[in-house]
């Protein structure tokens, strides 16, 4: 029998309230995309359901 690997995914809700803070990474940023994009780009079952 081979070896099983589990995945484990944790998603959290959360109110997007105002800035309280400036950007401090500057090669770091969030782009939005559409959910149908993002889910013909994620890999494992559990995140497509996150986005849906």
């Amino acid at each position: 029998m081979k070896n099983k690997l589990h995945m484990y995914g944790y998603f959290y809700l959360c109110d997007m309230g105002m800035e309280i803070n400036k950007q401090t990474e500057e090669d770091h940023f969030l782009k939005w995309i559409d959910p149908t994009r993002a889910i013909e780009n994620l890999f494992h079952e559990h995140q497509s359901w996150a986005v849906n």
